[in-house]
C-alpha cells in the first residue's frame, strides 16, 4: 500500500549558518540543535517515495535563485503526492513517422545554421 506518508526523522553533524532543504518538496527544514553537535531534522516521506536533502551555507549567502527555482518547480510538482497515481504499468506505443514531406530525403549538406554544429560523415 503506497497511501501512507511516514515523518523521516536525521540526525547530521551542526554547521554554523547551515540551512537545510527538502528538495523533493522545495521547503526549507527546521534544523533542531540537539546539543551534542549534531541537528535533526523532519520530514515527510510517502511510503515508495522519494526524497533529497540540500544542506547550504546561509551564513556568506542566501538561497541562490537557481535552488529557489528549483524549490519552486519542486513545490508545484509535489503538490500532488505519489499515492494519488496509478502504480499500474502503462506502457505507451511508438509508431516511426517520416520526417520528409516527400519520399526522397533531402540531399546531404556541407554547411548548417549557426546555432547547429556541423558532423560530417558519410550516410
Amino acid at each position: 500500500d503506497n497511501d501512507e506518508s511516514n515523518n523521516i526523522i536525521i540526525e547530521i553533524p551542526e554547521f554554523e549558518g547551515y540551512g537545510y532543504i527538502d528538495l523533493y518538496h522545495g521547503t526549507q527544514l527546521d534544523a533542531i540543535s540537539l546539543g551534542n553537535g549534531n541537528v535533526s531534522l523532519s520530514f515527510d516521506m510517502e511510503s515508495l517515495g522519494y526524497g533529497g536533502v540540500l544542506a547550504i551555507d546561509l551564513s556568506i549567502q542566501s538561497i541562490p535563485s537557481n535552488i529557489q527555482d528549483l524549490m519552486d518547480t519542486m513545490a508545484e510538482m509535489t503538490k500532488t503526492p505519489l499515492s494519488a497515481y496509478s502504480t499500474d504499468k502503462i506502457i505507451l506505443t511508438q509508431e516511426i513517422q517520416s520526417t520528409y514531406s516527400t519520399s526522397t530525403p533531402p540531399e546531404p549538406v556541407s554547411e548548417c545554421p549557426n546555432d547547429f554544429i556541423y558532423i560530417p560523415g558519410n550516410h
